[in-house]
């Protein structure tokens, strides 16, 4: 299990204020929607991020953190 504390003014200010990116084939997105993401690590590390694209190959886009944490380990109860 983990807990992440989210940074929600951080958040808020930068997705109204993502820039437009462009796609592979040369069209601009003028109106870029946030994108969520979580990763989690090899390790138990759990960051979140907003991103104003999915894919990474966008020209332009921009990501932040807004939140990173460590997740614990705990052992699963036996079924009885």
């Amino acid at each position: 299990f983990g807990e992440v504390a989210i940074d929600s003014k951080k958040g808020t200010a930068f997705t109204k204020n993502m820039p437009p990116y462009t796609y592979n084939n040369g069209e601009q997105n003028m109106d870029p929607n946030p994108y969520l993401m979580v990763e989690f690590g090899e390790n138990g590390e759990i960051g979140v991020w907003v991103a104003s694209a999915a894919y990474p190959d966008y020209i332009d886009r921009v990501i932040t953190q807004v939140g990173a944490g460590q997740a614990q380990w705990r052992a699963v109860p036996e079924d009885n």
